[in-house]
């Protein structure tokens, strides 16, 4: 690589936005002061990308100034809003100001929190907005009043025109689905890791009792050496072999085992062809090969060897 050629740039990961930085310069103890504006302007504070942090409790809280999810990198996106989603909707309890319309004064209300729980409100711009719709949007907003201008006509939350219930929408409304993401996010009970590994568990639980099942009736059957085979051993035969037929008793005896035996196994794992029936069986015979072995060890025995003779007397 040439000296002259830049150095690549290197990834961030998400600790690096909760590092907090020095207000104050390392080589000089003077703090910038904050610029004058003209006291005819009316200037509100604009959100912007958060300086780093170091944990989620540093991230800004208050709706009106945090940054949006969608200006972070793409690669931490998903770490900020389950960062988000541990602190939950912000909803302080205060005195909220009073916002002059028309002849009346009106101010938002602490129990339209409880009515809806997404929403948030805003301490410095006096305004109310939605988590659920601030953590999974995008750049080309649904809905720019409750996730980035804020919302503060509160004269429209009361009566037939509630902007609140207009906001919800039906079952097909975005802010819908940003509710069921958010409800899925911080619950992992739902979520579809932990879906897969419950489905995982219990059909490692069912093909275990399957087995146990098939195990059994090889055990069984060679005790009493009775054939496994029979002639007709289809779904709809009377008379499908011990084998089948001792699965079949085993079913009729239990419930549990009954579910997860025969026709209701699955195709690839029913452990019950003729192959699978030897596989035991030698195993089984293994088994008594060497606790035979156990017990004589190096004693001395004798095979008794039977004969037969023929007519003539000759063996």
């Amino acid at each position: 690589m040439s000296n002259h050629e830049p150095k690549p740039k290197r990834s961030k990961f998400i600790d690096s936005w909760f590092k907090r930085t020095n207000v104050k310069s390392s080589s000089s103890n003077v703090v910038s002061e904050p610029s004058i504006s003209s006291p005819n302007i009316d200037v509100e504070p604009q959100p912007s990308i958060p300086e780093p942090q170091n944990n989620i409790n540093a991230l800004e809280r208050d709706p009106g100034l945090r940054c949006a999810i969608w200006k972070y990198p793409v690669n931490e996106r998903d770490s900020i809003r389950k960062a988000y989603v541990l602190l939950g909707p912000f909803q302080p309890e205060l005195e909220f100001p009073f916002t002059e319309e028309g002849s009346q004064q009106r101010r938002f209300q602490f129990f339209w929190f409880k009515d809806n729980p997404w929403l948030e409100y805003s301490i410095a711009l006096d305004r109310a907005y939605c988590f659920p719709c601030f953590i999974f949007d995008t750049k080309d907003s649904h809905y720019p009043a409750f996730t980035v201008d804020g919302f503060k006509a509160w004269k429209r939350v009361s009566g037939g025109d509630n902007v609140l219930t207009k906001h919800v929408g039906g079952l097909n409304s975005p802010h819908h689905a940003a509710m069921q993401k958010w409800d899925l996010l911080r619950n992992p009970t739902k979520q579809i890791e932990t879906v897969f590994q419950s489905k995982s568990s219990k059909d490692i639980e069912d093909n275990r009792l399957r087995l146990k099942a098939s195990i059994e009736s090889v055990r069984l059957l060679a005790n009493q050496e009775a054939p496994f085979r029979g002639h007709d051993e289809t779904e709809n035969s009377l008379n499908a072999g011990y084998f089948r037929e001792v699965i079949k008793s085993f079913s009729r005896m239990s419930v549990e085992v009954e579910r997860v035996v025969l026709g209701n196994a699955p195709g690839n794992a029913k452990y019950i062809s003729p192959s699978i029936q030897k596989q035991l069986l030698n195993i089984l015979g293994n088994k008594v090969r060497n606790k035979i072995r156990e017990e004589v060890r190096d004693s001395k025995y004798c095979i008794l060897v039977d004969e037969a003779v023929n007519t003539s007397s000759k063996e």
